[in-house]
């Protein structure tokens, strides 16, 4: 199969990217590279990968992108709350109308299969009940507002369409594009270099994904028939892949070894929420990394010395300032 995958040289991206190709399919990224190549440049030479430098909310780059291409997944989209907020309109510019200008776009190439990158954030807060797909949404961010809204424009797509919106567990573990603003790699960092974990609040839940574990989703789902999927959104995780924050820090804590815990009071993220994943259970799908292979992963990054600085900023989408488009 023919993917356009954007975003593909990002966290996620560049290791779906991988992936994809190991899986037997042709791969054309789409990316504006704000983080630059290293990700993905290795793959330059694969005859079953094609790059192309652009950015979905122009309307030229897609429509060039799309073109003799079978699936769409689209990942492209300034990620995570603090990001967001600091980025407002090219959040929304990029996360809404440029995932609604992609879908127009392949649409109108007859491009049907479309599998969206939401996220459980859109859950909120739970109150202790364990939400499934039917779950009433209660985004408390702007990223998850427009991603929320994003879904149901995708999904409000009539005829000739096949979009699946999968929302994603919080990302962890070790990538070509690494992040460390994300829970359990910023815990393992920590824990390495400072010998210290911080935990901030601590009874929040999350449900935390390898990234490896992602991708094998998405090609489970690309692969999939069309009939089981389309018009459908899946939680993506694994029921024992929930886990409170603090019990997340005694087990970083534990797998690195001469840690000094702390705890804070939380931070202004009020989010907890447990997640069902028996839809995707039922479709195939088992995750493969437990916690513990996640942090290790990361761990041996670190060792290796691939990252040196876990602070430097082009591990922190936050740490970017993305201009809106002109008026």
């Amino acid at each position: 199969m023919k993917v356009l995958l954007t975003g593909g040289a990002g966290y996620l991206g560049s290791t779906l990217a991988r992936h994809l190709l190991e899986r037997g399919h042709y791969v054309r990224v789409l990316d504006r590279l704000i983080f630059g190549d290293e990700s993905i440049s290795a793959l330059f030479s694969n005859p079953r990968f094609q790059f192309v430098k652009g950015d979905i909310r122009h309307v030229e780059d897609i429509t060039s992108a799309m073109k003799d291409v079978d699936a769409v997944i689209d990942l492209a989209a300034i990620v995570g709350v603090p990001a967001c907020e600091r980025n407002g309109d090219a959040s929304i510019e990029t996360n809404y109308w440029a995932t609604r200008l992609l879908a127009q776009v392949a649409k109108s190439n007859g491009v049907r299969r479309f599998l969206f990158a939401s996220t459980c954030s859109v859950y909120g807060e739970s109150e202790g009940m364990t939400v499934t797909e039917s779950s009433p949404t209660q985004p408390l961010s702007l990223y998850a507002k427009t991603k929320l809204e994003s879904e149901q424009a995708l999904l409000g797509v009539p005829n000739g369409f096949e979009p699946v919106v999968m929302r994603l567990s919080t990302l962890c573990g070790p990538s070509f594009r690494m992040r460390f603003d994300l829970v359990l790699n910023v815990m393992t960092a920590t824990a390495y270099f400072d010998h210290e974990v911080r935990v901030f609040g601590g009874n929040q839940w999350r449900p935390l994904l390898d990234v490896r574990d992602a991708s094998r989703a998405f090609s489970m789902i690309l692969e999939a028939d069309s009939g089981l999927v389309s018009h459908s959104i899946i939680n993506v995780g694994s029921d024992d892949h929930n886990i409170t924050i603090g019990h997340l820090g005694e087990l970083v804590a534990k797998q690195l070894g001469d840690v000094k815990l702390t705890w804070a009071p939380n931070r202004d993220d009020s989010r907890s929420y447990r997640v069902d994943f028996g839809k995707i259970h039922e479709i195939g799908f088992d995750t493969q990394l437990s916690f513990v292979k996640s942090i290790r992963g990361v761990k041996e990054l670190l060792q290796d010395g691939v990252v040196t600085d876990y602070k430097d900023l082009k591990y922190n989408n936050s740490g970017w300032v993305i201009p809106s488009m002109p008026a």
